[in-house]
């Protein structure tokens, strides 16, 4: 098991407290992707356009170190665009 929770936020209506943390952050648009985990409580920023492996990454970082193994995906599950 992952362990892994999707949150989302509407950004369809005004939501001033969304738009001062995503400026706190040095954004000021979608997509706003972050990865937050027990050795990341404040978030890993990740870019605009991330890979698979930029995701990846970030969450094998954010994970605990008693759940750092390393994540794998097959080709049904995501590919690397390059992008």
């Amino acid at each position: 098991e992952k362990n892994i929770s999707f949150i989302e936020a509407d950004l369809t209506k005004k939501n001033d407290d969304l738009m001062k943390f995503m400026n706190e952050h040095g954004r000021i648009g979608i997509p706003f992707l972050m990865v937050y985990g027990p050795a990341a409580p404040s978030g890993i920023l990740l870019s605009e356009m991330p890979t698979v492996s930029e995701l990846i990454t970030a969450i094998e970082e954010a994970a605990s170190p008693k759940h750092s193994g390393k994540l794998r995906f097959n080709e049904h599950d995501a590919q690397e665009t390059g992008k």
